[in-house]
C-alpha cells in the first residue's frame, strides 16, 4: 500500500542520523531541517500550500524524529 494512497497530498520520506553514531539532537534537528525545507519550497517545487503541512513519523526511542512529512 502507498503511504498517501487515496490521499490528495505530497509525501516526503525523510532519511535521518541515527546513533550512536550522531547522538540527540542530531535526528530532531535532520527533522525540522527538512520541514523548514519543505515549508519554504512547497509552492515552487513540490507544487503544494505551505501553510497545510502535517508531520508524522515514528521511532523506536524518539517520536519526535519524523520519518515523514505530508504537505
Amino acid at each position: 500500500m502507498r503511504p498517501n494512497s487515496g490521499a490528495d497530498c505530497v509525501v516526503i520520506s525523510v532519511d535521518y542520523r541515527l546513533g550512536p553514531e550522531h547522538p540527540y539532537p542530531a535526528a530532531v534537528e535532520d527533522a525540522v531541517d527538512s520541514l523548514e525545507w519543505a515549508i519554504k519550497n512547497a509552492p515552487e517545487k513540490l507544487g503544494t500550500n505551505a501553510t497545510k503541512v502535517a508531520v508524522g513519523g515514528s521511532s523506536r526511542f524518539f517520536a519526535s524524529s519524523s520519518s515523514a512529512l505530508f504537505i
